[in-house]
């Protein structure tokens, strides 16, 4: 999923960046209301984090823009307003859902999920043996039962499960997963232990001495 952040606040803009790429989102940022038309003429997107003031224009006039091109991808507004008509202004200018500052980045998450919910019919849950792992609601169960696992917990599950019987070494699971963070091969190992032992099953992951690991499907 592609997501455009539209914040001024140059160190949020950065956490929202950084925080939504690790939640497996495509995201584009942008500091200006100019610079923002300037991406939604030249690509599309499946959701828009947008500010309420920005330095030259309102993002409640972005908002209304769009709408009146005809534009529907959702549209969360981000403002450190809190009052009922600010939140009635927001939504009236044709936005999806408000979030207020300061707000913890796991319910943004859980925001911009629901607003994709809406807006597409999710895709199936994966499903090997008795596990079930859910991408948009990030729910993950073994026989029927919650299993709560740390966001790169989750991603890792999620790879393995998309590529049953595959067979993984440890360098190339931090290329898919960890990308350029300076990680070493033991960041996969205590990952990997982390989700056993959460599943309380210590082979559904196996290790194939010497060459890397693999999900028995």
């Amino acid at each position: 999923m592609k997501i455009l952040v539209v914040e001024d606040d140059l160190d949020l803009n950065d956490s929202l960046g950084c925080w939504l790429h690790s939640d497996r989102f495509v995201v584009e940022t942008a500091t200006t209301g100019a610079v923002a038309m300037d991406l939604l003429n030249a690509s599309s997107f499946d959701v828009i984090v947008l500010d309420w003031e920005l330095p030259d224009m309102a993002g409640l006039d972005i908002c209304r823009h769009l709408r009146a091109q005809g534009l529907k991808t959702p549209v969360l507004m981000l403002t450190g307003r809190s009052e009922t008509k600010d939140k009635i202004a927001g939504l009236d200018s044709g936005a999806d859902d408000y979030l207020t500052k300061p707000f913890e980045l796991e319910e943004l998450s859980a925001r911009l999920r629901s607003l994709l919910r809406r807006q597409y019919n999710p895709p199936p849950a994966l499903v090997v043996a008795d596990l079930s792992l859910d991408s948009f609601g990030r729910v993950v169960t073994k026989a029927g039962l919650d299993v709560r696992l740390l966001p790169r917990e989750f991603d890792l599950l999620e790879f393995f499960m998309r590529h049953p019987d595959e067979l993984f070494s440890a360098d190339s699971l931090l290329t898919h997963l960890w990308q350029n963070t300076g990680t070493t091969t033991e960041a996969v190992t205590t990952c990997i232990k982390r989700i056993r032992q959460k599943l309380n099953d210590e082979s559904v992951i196996r290790t194939v001495h010497g060459v890397g690991y693999r999900l028995l499907g």
